[in-house]
């Protein structure tokens, strides 16, 4: 289970989500464990990364080779964000490779990292809810954001 938490604080627009085991079946599933794990490290991964002159998109870089290497994949249809006024801002952090994101980490900059990791295909579907959203395949995924957004200063 996938649980995502929006935070409007201060006129600011911030998210986190984390994938939760449901019961022992799922823990004795090594597909699931192994979707669920790599979306862990591959946010790990990209945390480790953050410090200012980092580019943008090297974060998708990092992301899919630790996904690649679980025999996971990278869904493309939603990325990493801005935390500003406005939800959902730039700039916009790919979690996929060979990404064509521009700039660079910066001091005082806030943003999230919360890469979707699947078991089969990257090409999505949204429900008829309109928020619901799943691979085309059905396949299982995870997810793991931010615990909280990152602001770099310029001790880093």
């Amino acid at each position: 289970m996938n649980v995502d938490v929006t935070l409007f604080h201060g006129g600011f627009h911030g998210d986190l989500n984390e994938t939760y085991y449901i019961g022992d079946k799922a823990l004795a599933d090594p597909d699931t464990v192994r979707v669920v794990e790599a979306s862990r490290d591959c946010l790990d991964a990209a945390i480790a990364m953050v410090k200012p002159g980092t580019l943008i998109r090297d974060f998708g870089n990092t992301i899919e080779a630790v996904a690649k290497e679980r025999k996971c994949g990278v869904v493309k249809s939603y990325v990493g964000h801005g935390v500003n006024q406005l939800f959902h801002t730039a700039p916009n952090i790919p979690h996929y490779a060979k990404n064509k994101a521009v700039g660079e980490c910066k001091p005082g900059m806030c943003f999230t990292i919360e890469p979707m990791i699947n078991l089969g295909t990257h090409k999505g579907i949204t429900w008829p809810d309109d928020w619901t959203s799943a691979t085309v395949d059905g396949k299982k995924s995870a997810q793991f954001g931010t615990a909280f957004n990152f602001f770099m200063s310029s001790l880093d």
